[in-house]
């Protein structure tokens, strides 16, 4: 009796290693490498520490049987020149139905589509919350004068949390995602556009405070005129 259980276990033991056998040789394919901001190899130990403690994004994307992770800073600045900053008006104009000033401070906050990011943790899905951030970053908009704050996005999934609180527009012509956005930035971004066509942008997840912290900024340099 104890001979045959033992044989049977042995048995089922050798069938279930062939079966993980596919699985085991699959992962085994699977290579990993990383790329500093500037698209040169660097060491794991080097990309992770400036993941960490540098505040880089770490982007991948799937080649084959291969996992490319790039760096990528999470800040930019930079300036629109006066014909282009119109156009820009213009176009959100066309995404969203409203008029946008020229003497007016844009914010845009840009959503990629859903990702664990945005798609996890009660303050993406608790709409009491949702609420609370979204009333809370207006009210902060609203005390730097004239700002405007549109929300944008290139794919609606994961949104639907947010319907009847959150006012969120297509990147109907994928302008935005263009200019700023090129990359799939984890939960969301942001960019703040001054008056005078200067801007900054911030990639992946982020406080709101920093947006106020930023238009502030921009209020403070154009008093300065």
């Amino acid at each position: 009796m104890k001979n045959s259980t033992v044989h049977s276990l042995i048995k089922c033991s050798a069938i279930l290693i062939l079966l993980a056998l596919p699985f085991i040789i699959s992962a085994q394919k699977n290579n990993d490498f990383y790329f500093d901001e500037n698209g040169n190899s660097i060491k794991k130990s080097k990309f992770e520490k400036k993941v960490y403690k540098d505040g880089y994004l770490d982007i991948k994307e799937i080649r084959n049987d291969s996992v490319m992770h790039r760096l990528v800073f999470r800040e930019e600045e930079g300036t629109i020149n006066k014909n282009d900053l119109g156009q820009l008006r213009d176009y959100l104009k066309k995404c969203t139905g409203e008029t946008f000033s020229s003497n007016e401070i844009i914010v845009i906050i840009y959503y990629p589509g859903k990702d664990p990011c945005n798609s996890s943790g009660v303050a993406n899905t608790d709409r009491f919350l949702i609420k609370k951030y979204h009333q809370n970053l207006k009210q902060g908009l609203e005390e730097q004068g004239n700002v405007h704050l549109v929300n944008l996005y290139k794919s609606y999934e994961g949104l639907k949390p947010q319907k009847g609180i959150v006012k969120w527009y297509p990147d109907v012509d994928g302008e935005i995602e263009q200019r700023f956005f090129k990359q799939h930035y984890p939960c969301r971004s942001y960019v703040v556009i001054n008056t005078t066509g200067a801007y900054y942008a911030y990639f992946g997840e982020y406080p709101d405070s920093t947006i106020i912290d930023v238009v502030k900024i921009f209020n403070e340099k154009n008093k300065e005129k």
